[in-house]
Protein backbone atom coordinates (compact mmCIF):
# COMPACT_ATOMS: atom_id res chain seq x y z
CA UNK A 1 0.00 0.00 0.00
CA UNK A 2 3.27 2.42 -0.02
CA UNK A 3 2.71 5.67 -1.71
CA UNK A 4 5.55 8.09 -2.27
CA UNK A 5 3.42 11.01 -2.31
CA UNK A 6 3.69 14.10 -0.44
CA UNK A 7 0.93 16.02 0.63
CA UNK A 8 1.52 18.69 -1.92
CA UNK A 9 1.22 16.25 -4.69
CA UNK A 10 -1.76 15.12 -3.03
CA UNK A 11 -3.72 18.47 -2.63
CA UNK A 12 -3.38 18.81 -6.37
CA UNK A 13 -7.05 18.46 -7.47
CA UNK A 14 -7.74 21.04 -4.61
CA UNK A 15 -4.59 23.64 -5.29
CA UNK A 16 -6.66 26.61 -5.73
CA UNK A 17 -9.00 26.17 -2.96
CA UNK A 18 -6.37 25.13 -0.74
CA UNK A 19 -4.59 28.16 -1.93
CA UNK A 20 -7.54 30.83 -0.51
CA UNK A 21 -7.81 28.35 2.54
CA UNK A 22 -4.03 29.13 3.38
CA UNK A 23 -4.56 32.45 2.94
CA UNK A 24 -7.33 33.04 5.40
CA UNK A 25 -5.89 31.19 7.97
CA UNK A 26 -2.43 32.87 7.55
CA UNK A 27 -4.91 36.20 7.61
CA UNK A 28 -6.43 35.35 10.82
CA UNK A 29 -2.86 34.42 12.61
CA UNK A 30 -1.70 37.60 11.25
CA UNK A 31 -4.04 39.47 13.29
CA UNK A 32 -3.69 37.46 16.47
CA UNK A 33 0.31 37.79 16.18
CA UNK A 34 -0.06 41.58 15.20
CA UNK A 35 -2.29 41.98 18.09
CA UNK A 36 -0.99 40.19 20.92
CA UNK A 37 2.69 40.80 20.04
CA UNK A 38 3.74 37.57 19.19
CA UNK A 39 7.44 38.15 18.42
CA UNK A 40 8.02 34.65 17.57
CA UNK A 41 5.80 32.10 15.51
CA UNK A 42 4.70 29.25 17.68
CA UNK A 43 4.83 26.27 15.63
CA UNK A 44 1.60 24.65 16.55
CA UNK A 45 -0.09 28.18 14.91
CA UNK A 46 2.24 28.90 11.79
CA UNK A 47 3.02 25.18 11.10
CA UNK A 48 0.81 21.75 10.32
CA UNK A 49 -0.02 20.02 7.44
CA UNK A 50 -3.63 21.36 7.56
CA UNK A 51 -4.88 17.64 7.43
CA UNK A 52 -8.40 18.59 8.30
CA UNK A 53 -9.15 21.08 5.50
CA UNK A 54 -7.19 19.42 3.31
CA UNK A 55 -9.99 16.16 4.19
CA UNK A 56 -12.37 18.61 4.18
CA UNK A 57 -12.20 19.84 0.20
CA UNK A 58 -10.81 15.96 -0.72
CA UNK A 59 -14.19 15.18 0.04
CA UNK A 60 -16.16 17.79 -1.31
CA UNK A 61 -14.31 17.10 -4.50
CA UNK A 62 -15.25 13.69 -4.60
CA UNK A 63 -18.86 13.87 -4.12
CA UNK A 64 -19.26 17.21 -5.85
CA UNK A 65 -16.08 20.07 -6.73
CA UNK A 66 -14.52 21.77 -3.88
CA UNK A 67 -15.97 24.96 -2.60
CA UNK A 68 -14.42 28.17 -2.21
CA UNK A 69 -17.02 29.70 -0.61
CA UNK A 70 -16.82 27.22 2.18
CA UNK A 71 -13.08 27.97 2.88
CA UNK A 72 -14.18 30.13 6.24
CA UNK A 73 -15.43 26.72 7.37
CA UNK A 74 -12.41 25.36 6.78
CA UNK A 75 -10.49 28.04 8.89
CA UNK A 76 -12.75 27.45 11.62
CA UNK A 77 -12.02 23.79 11.48
CA UNK A 78 -8.13 24.47 11.89
CA UNK A 79 -8.84 27.28 14.39
CA UNK A 80 -10.26 24.41 16.88
CA UNK A 81 -7.56 21.81 15.56
CA UNK A 82 -4.89 24.65 16.53
CA UNK A 83 -6.09 25.75 19.92
CA UNK A 84 -6.24 21.95 20.91
CA UNK A 85 -2.36 21.85 20.30
CA UNK A 86 -2.23 24.79 22.26
CA UNK A 87 -3.52 23.31 25.58
CA UNK A 88 -2.09 19.99 24.48
CA UNK A 89 0.99 21.30 25.17
CA UNK A 90 0.26 23.08 28.72
CA UNK A 91 -1.42 19.78 29.71
CA UNK A 92 1.78 17.44 28.61
CA UNK A 93 4.05 20.31 29.38
CA UNK A 94 5.65 20.46 25.92
CA UNK A 95 7.89 22.58 24.98
CA UNK A 96 8.50 21.66 21.47
CA UNK A 97 6.40 20.60 18.16
CA UNK A 98 7.62 20.27 14.61
CA UNK A 99 11.38 20.73 16.26
CA UNK A 100 10.46 24.54 17.43
CA UNK A 101 9.26 26.15 20.77
CA UNK A 102 5.72 25.82 21.73
CA UNK A 103 3.90 28.86 22.59
CA UNK A 104 3.79 27.97 26.37
CA UNK A 105 7.35 27.34 26.54
CA UNK A 106 7.37 31.34 24.86
CA UNK A 107 4.79 33.15 26.77
CA UNK A 108 3.89 30.61 29.41
CA UNK A 109 1.14 28.57 30.20
CA UNK A 110 -1.27 30.94 30.97
CA UNK A 111 -0.82 32.83 28.53
CA UNK A 112 -0.74 29.62 26.26
CA UNK A 113 -4.59 28.78 27.42
CA UNK A 114 -5.91 31.95 27.13
CA UNK A 115 -4.90 31.79 23.25
CA UNK A 116 -6.24 28.58 23.07
CA UNK A 117 -9.50 29.90 24.28
CA UNK A 118 -9.43 32.94 22.52
CA UNK A 119 -8.83 30.98 19.08
CA UNK A 120 -12.36 28.83 20.08
CA UNK A 121 -14.13 32.39 20.67
CA UNK A 122 -12.97 33.32 17.14
CA UNK A 123 -14.33 30.16 15.73
CA UNK A 124 -17.62 30.63 17.21
CA UNK A 125 -17.92 34.35 15.66
CA UNK A 126 -17.18 32.93 12.36
CA UNK A 127 -19.81 30.73 12.89
CA UNK A 128 -22.72 32.67 13.01
CA UNK A 129 -22.47 33.05 9.24
CA UNK A 130 -22.33 28.98 8.83
CA UNK A 131 -25.80 27.34 7.59
CA UNK A 132 -26.91 23.71 7.58
CA UNK A 133 -26.16 22.77 11.16
CA UNK A 134 -22.47 23.70 11.14
CA UNK A 135 -21.66 24.86 14.18
CA UNK A 136 -24.18 21.93 15.48
CA UNK A 137 -21.25 19.91 14.11
CA UNK A 138 -17.94 21.55 15.44
CA UNK A 139 -19.85 22.03 18.86
CA UNK A 140 -20.49 18.58 18.95
CA UNK A 141 -16.89 17.60 18.07
CA UNK A 142 -15.69 20.05 20.53
CA UNK A 143 -18.09 18.41 23.38
CA UNK A 144 -16.32 15.01 21.89
CA UNK A 145 -12.92 16.13 22.60
CA UNK A 146 -12.73 17.62 25.58
CA UNK A 147 -15.01 14.61 26.71
CA UNK A 148 -12.27 12.05 25.87
CA UNK A 149 -9.91 14.62 26.87
CA UNK A 150 -11.11 14.21 30.37
CA UNK A 151 -11.23 10.23 30.34
CA UNK A 152 -7.83 10.09 29.50
CA UNK A 153 -6.97 12.23 32.44
CA UNK A 154 -9.07 10.20 34.15
CA UNK A 155 -7.33 6.93 33.43
CA UNK A 156 -4.09 8.44 34.24
CA UNK A 157 -1.23 5.43 35.83
CA UNK A 158 -4.23 3.09 35.31
CA UNK A 159 -4.30 0.12 32.36
CA UNK A 160 -6.50 0.49 29.75
CA UNK A 161 -8.56 -2.10 27.86
CA UNK A 162 -8.12 -1.26 24.11
CA UNK A 163 -11.84 -0.54 23.54
CA UNK A 164 -11.02 2.08 26.30
CA UNK A 165 -8.21 3.46 24.40
CA UNK A 166 -10.61 3.13 21.04
CA UNK A 167 -13.26 5.24 22.55
CA UNK A 168 -10.47 7.98 24.11
CA UNK A 169 -8.94 8.23 20.29
CA UNK A 170 -12.69 8.25 19.03
CA UNK A 171 -12.92 11.45 21.00
CA UNK A 172 -9.85 12.92 21.02
CA UNK A 173 -8.85 12.94 17.09
CA UNK A 174 -11.32 11.04 15.56
CA UNK A 175 -13.93 13.70 16.29
CA UNK A 176 -12.83 16.96 14.18
CA UNK A 177 -11.74 14.71 11.30
CA UNK A 178 -15.26 13.15 11.35
CA UNK A 179 -16.81 17.04 11.42
CA UNK A 180 -14.42 18.17 8.92
CA UNK A 181 -15.90 15.08 6.55
CA UNK A 182 -19.35 16.06 7.93
CA UNK A 183 -19.25 19.23 6.42
CA UNK A 184 -17.86 18.65 3.02
CA UNK A 185 -21.17 16.51 3.14
CA UNK A 186 -23.32 19.37 3.57
CA UNK A 187 -21.76 22.40 2.18
CA UNK A 188 -22.64 20.32 -1.17
CA UNK A 189 -25.63 19.55 -0.03
CA UNK A 190 -25.50 15.58 -0.70
CA UNK A 191 -28.09 13.01 0.62
CA UNK A 192 -28.36 11.60 4.30
CA UNK A 193 -26.62 8.61 2.91
CA UNK A 194 -23.65 9.75 1.12
CA UNK A 195 -23.51 12.11 4.49
CA UNK A 196 -22.79 9.17 6.57
CA UNK A 197 -20.55 7.16 4.55
CA UNK A 198 -18.11 10.56 4.85
CA UNK A 199 -18.53 10.65 8.51
CA UNK A 200 -17.61 7.19 8.64
CA UNK A 201 -14.67 7.94 6.67
CA UNK A 202 -13.31 10.97 8.30
CA UNK A 203 -13.72 8.86 11.73
CA UNK A 204 -11.40 5.73 10.11
CA UNK A 205 -9.00 8.57 9.07
CA UNK A 206 -8.72 9.81 12.63
CA UNK A 207 -8.72 6.57 13.97
CA UNK A 208 -5.68 5.32 11.43
CA UNK A 209 -4.00 9.07 12.35
CA UNK A 210 -3.89 8.89 16.15
CA UNK A 211 -2.54 4.89 15.77
CA UNK A 212 0.19 5.73 13.58
CA UNK A 213 0.95 8.70 16.02
CA UNK A 214 1.38 6.42 18.91
CA UNK A 215 3.04 3.60 16.70
CA UNK A 216 6.13 6.40 16.11
CA UNK A 217 5.99 7.98 19.72
CA UNK A 218 7.83 4.35 20.07
CA UNK A 219 9.64 3.73 16.74
CA UNK A 220 10.60 7.21 15.78
CA UNK A 221 12.85 10.08 17.31
CA UNK A 222 12.40 13.33 19.06
CA UNK A 223 14.96 14.58 16.15
CA UNK A 224 12.64 13.03 13.37
CA UNK A 225 9.37 13.95 15.13
CA UNK A 226 10.43 17.36 16.65
CA UNK A 227 8.92 16.56 19.71
CA UNK A 228 9.74 14.79 22.69
CA UNK A 229 9.02 10.85 21.94
CA UNK A 230 7.31 8.78 24.78
CA UNK A 231 5.34 11.54 26.59
CA UNK A 232 2.25 9.65 26.61
CA UNK A 233 4.37 6.80 28.67
CA UNK A 234 5.89 9.23 31.21
CA UNK A 235 2.31 10.95 31.78
CA UNK A 236 0.73 7.29 32.65
CA UNK A 237 -0.90 7.47 29.43
CA UNK A 238 -1.10 3.65 28.03
CA UNK A 239 -1.49 3.67 24.37
CA UNK A 240 -2.14 1.03 22.00
CA UNK A 241 1.29 -0.36 21.23
CA UNK A 242 1.64 -0.83 25.20
CA UNK A 243 -2.06 -2.46 25.34
CA UNK A 244 -1.11 -4.87 22.62
CA UNK A 245 2.16 -5.39 23.77
CA UNK A 246 0.80 -6.77 27.21
CA UNK A 247 -2.30 -8.08 26.33
CA UNK A 248 -1.12 -11.78 26.78
CA UNK A 249 -0.40 -11.31 30.29
CA UNK A 250 -2.75 -11.50 33.36
CA UNK A 251 -3.88 -8.53 35.09
CA UNK A 252 -1.96 -9.65 38.20
CA UNK A 253 1.12 -9.53 36.02
CA UNK A 254 0.39 -6.37 34.36
CA UNK A 255 -0.11 -4.86 37.30
CA UNK A 256 3.20 -6.23 38.88
CA UNK A 257 5.20 -5.12 35.55
CA UNK A 258 3.71 -1.68 35.60
CA UNK A 259 4.56 -1.17 39.46
CA UNK A 260 8.06 -2.04 38.13
CA UNK A 261 7.91 0.84 36.09
CA UNK A 262 6.86 3.46 38.96
CA UNK A 263 9.42 1.76 41.20
CA UNK A 264 12.32 2.44 38.95
CA UNK A 265 12.93 -1.19 38.91
CA UNK A 266 11.95 -1.57 35.35
CA UNK A 267 13.98 1.10 33.60
CA UNK A 268 11.81 3.19 30.39
CA UNK A 269 14.18 1.98 28.45
CA UNK A 270 13.81 -1.38 28.54
CA UNK A 271 10.34 -1.02 29.10
CA UNK A 272 10.13 0.75 25.56
CA UNK A 273 12.24 -1.97 23.96
CA UNK A 274 9.46 -4.34 25.37
CA UNK A 275 6.48 -2.60 23.31
CA UNK A 276 8.88 -2.10 19.81
CA UNK A 277 9.59 -5.78 20.54
CA UNK A 278 5.59 -7.36 21.25
CA UNK A 279 3.61 -4.46 20.28
CA UNK A 280 4.39 -2.58 17.36
CA UNK A 281 3.63 -4.82 14.49
CA UNK A 282 0.23 -5.68 16.59
CA UNK A 283 -0.55 -2.37 16.05
CA UNK A 284 0.44 -1.63 12.75
CA UNK A 285 -2.15 -4.57 11.82
CA UNK A 286 -4.97 -2.33 13.42
CA UNK A 287 -3.83 1.01 11.17
CA UNK A 288 -3.88 -1.42 8.32
CA UNK A 289 -7.22 -2.61 9.66
CA UNK A 290 -8.73 0.44 9.54
CA UNK A 291 -7.53 1.85 6.72
CA UNK A 292 -8.62 -0.99 4.94
CA UNK A 293 -12.32 -0.13 5.88
CA UNK A 294 -11.72 3.47 5.00
CA UNK A 295 -10.38 2.12 1.25
CA UNK A 296 -13.97 0.06 1.60
CA UNK A 297 -16.06 3.20 2.05
CA UNK A 298 -13.99 4.91 -0.68
CA UNK A 299 -14.74 2.44 -3.42
CA UNK A 300 -18.50 3.11 -3.08
CA UNK A 301 -17.77 6.28 -4.84
CA UNK A 302 -17.08 7.30 -8.11
CA UNK A 303 -13.11 7.07 -9.39
CA UNK A 304 -12.30 11.06 -9.69
CA UNK A 305 -8.93 12.73 -8.99
CA UNK A 306 -10.30 13.76 -5.51
CA UNK A 307 -11.25 10.18 -4.42
CA UNK A 308 -7.64 9.24 -5.92
CA UNK A 309 -6.26 11.59 -3.61
CA UNK A 310 -7.94 10.26 -0.37
CA UNK A 311 -7.12 7.02 -1.24
CA UNK A 312 -2.93 8.56 -1.26
CA UNK A 313 -3.94 10.34 2.10
CA UNK A 314 -4.35 7.49 4.08
CA UNK A 315 -1.44 5.75 2.03
CA UNK A 316 0.44 9.10 3.28
CA UNK A 317 -0.84 8.47 6.93
CA UNK A 318 0.51 4.40 6.90
CA UNK A 319 3.92 5.46 5.73
CA UNK A 320 4.41 8.91 7.68
CA UNK A 321 7.58 9.23 10.02
CA UNK A 322 6.36 12.52 11.73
Amino acid sequence: MSTGHSISEIITPIHPVMESFQLAFQHELEKIQAKYHLTVQPSALFKGKRLRPVLFFLCQGMIDTPRPDSVNTAVMIELIHTASLLHDDVIDESHKRRGEKTLNAVRGNHFSVLMGDYLIARMMTMGQELKNGGMRVLSQAILMMTQAEIKQALCENKWLEEHIYMDIIEGKTGALFQAATDLAASTVHTGTEVQLQLRKLGLQFGLSFQIQDDILDYTGSAGTLGKPVHQDLLKGHFTLPVILAFEHLSGEKRKTLFQQLVNNELSYEHFVRLVRNQGIKKTKDRLLKYSRQAFKILRQFPENSCRTALENLFRFNMDRHL
